[in-house]
């Protein structure tokens, strides 16, 4: 197990990690989860010890964290270029999920 001294220097740290491992921009994170959400999810996922306030983790939960923190960037990422109108996106009551597709350019006609 891991014991997180500081909880916000641990979320800024592997927000950025997970940001920077799947290719996000240092800018992009800052937009896209605030430092407050990711200590959210961290202590979701965190256990604690009794009669102790400090977190503890354990590499399963810490990979459930990075999962946690790659979905809501990706999903930020979806919407916002289905935002710009460079996605189509519709719910597929077949499928029970949100459905995403490029959009076709004049080029990709050519």
């Amino acid at each position: 197990m891991y014991e997180i001294e500081n909880l916000n220097q641990f979320a800024k740290m592997i927000g950025l990690e997970v940001a920077k491992d799947a290719g996000f921009k240092k800018s992009d994170l800052k937009k896209y989860i605030s430092v407050k959400n990711i200590k959210g999810i961290v202590q979701e996922h965190a256990s604690k010890r009794r009669g102790s306030n400090k977190l503890w983790l354990t590499r399963t939960q810490a990979e459930t964290i990075c999962e946690d923190i790659f979905e809501w960037l990706a999903g930020f990422e979806l919407a916002k270029q289905a935002a710009d109108d460079k996605l189509d996106c519709w719910w597929d009551d077949d499928k029970d999920r949100m459905i995403f597709k490029r959009k076709e350019t004049k080029d990709d006609l050519a």
